[in-house]
């Protein structure tokens, strides 16, 4: 039985959703930060998981490396927790974000992932490209981030992925906005604007927005063009946020139809209501959406979820899915979580018709997918 200490050579097998290596050795699986499928190295056993089924392990010795690896080009790397894949390239970061993706879907959706061999994870800008920041400050009045895998704080001179604006920091809360660049303190939000193309959206720097500053315009594209919402549609914006995806929707019904936008956050329900004031077929409701779920009894025609990290759920899913709208477009920032969510569709009724990825974290292992869901065909074959 391996031991916290135990020197071990691996060669590195599959990546795993999380951004670690996986090794296995005498029935063992093996997680090990840092590395890339092929690679053989020497490790160090760290820790002990559940019934010693599986250990987590640190690199020793790149014995034979990945040609995918490189100099990370931010001397944290490693250290700080924010990054985990700057030691490979940003191509084939791409890559075995697919690979989570597709392994995903197979494992917990049950669906063939050769079908969706062609998917590509788009690229966006992969430094200097994020506009929030969260800082740690320290008692010497100095600010880091959190070491990884620790509530300890490393202090840095830069973050790399961070928007230059924002990128040393020297206060706790760091946002690059339409109309404000710069930062503000954790205990006093500041009020903000955000403009996406023609769409204008009041929040404040406490409020959840897409952190690339490329993310709302794609994402708005992929989910307005899975969405194929027509003229007096019923539209359910749940997840809403402070409305990203409910503007262009309200322009896309018309008068005619409607959209309902559920949140449960109190600030940003309280800016999706007035980013939405004077839209008469738009309406913000701040509930829980589940509960909302449960008491709702109108038709939908179209279902925009934009869930948290841990997914709707298979509670939701089924509450929508009672209402039978024509599709249902799924935006997730965890590939199990959309993984498990589409499969608790697919035994309801819905397939997967439409699937894209955007690499909206780039240097990290996160990746935001879009699945488009509509009713199974069913084919009924005739009597003879």
């Amino acid at each position: 039985m391996l031991e916290v200490g135990n020197l071990l050579d691996v060669v590195v097998s599959d990546i795993a959703h999380g951004g670690m290596g996986i090794a296995r050795t005498d029935g063992v699986v093996v997680f090990i930060p840092g590395t890339d499928i092929g690679e053989r190295l020497r490790i160090e056993v760290t820790k002990i998981g559940s019934k010693g089924r599986f250990v987590f392990a640190e690199v020793i010795e790149v014995i034979e490396s990945s040609p995918y690896r490189m100099n990370p080009p931010c001397q944290y790397a490693g250290v700080c927790g924010g990054c985990d894949f700057q030691h490979i390239s940003v191509s084939h970061q791409r890559e075995l974000k697919k690979r989570v993706i597709l392994n995903s879907l197979q494992k917990f959706a049950g669906i063939d992932a050769t079908h969706w061999s062609s998917l590509e994870v788009q690229a966006l800008a992969e430094l200097h490209y994020r506009t929030r920041m969260h800082y740690q400050p320290t008692p010497t009045g100095e600010f880091g981030l959190f070491r990884a895998k620790s509530s300890s704080i490393v202090l840095i001179d830069e973050c790399k992925i961070a928007a230059s604006e924002i990128a040393i920091p020297v206060d706790d809360i760091g946002v690059v906005a339409s109309d404000f660049q710069g930062f503000a303190q954790k205990s006093i939000p500041k009020e903000i604007t955000e403009r996406v193309g023609k769409y204008v959206y009041n929040l404040d720097t406490h409020c959840f927005w897409q952190a690339h500053s490329e993310a709302p315009e794609r994402f708005i594209e992929i989910v307005m063009r899975f969405a194929n919402i027509q003229r007096g549609d019923s539209v359910w914006d749940l997840y809403s946020g402070v409305g990203l995806f409910t503007l262009p929707s309200s322009e896309c019904v018309g008068e005619e139809g409607s959209v309902i936008a559920v949140e449960g956050d109190k600030r940003s329900s309280r800016y999706l209501t007035s980013n939405i004031s004077g839209i008469t077929q738009a309406r913000a409701i701040n509930s829980d959406v589940e509960q909302w779920l449960i008491k709702s009894s109108s038709a939908v025609d179209v279902v925009i979820l934009d869930p948290p990290r841990k997914g709707a759920g298979k509670m939701v899913i089924e509450l929508i899915i009672q209402h039978r709208p024509r599709s249902i477009v799924y935006v997730g920032c965890d590939p199990v979580a959309l993984a498990r969510d589409i499969g608790f569709a697919r035994n309801l009724g819905y397939e997967l018709k439409e699937l894209e990825a955007v690499d909206a974290f780039p240097q990290t292992h996160h990746v935001e997918t879009f699945a488009h869901l509509v009713q199974a065909r069913i084919d009924i074959e005739e009597k003879a």
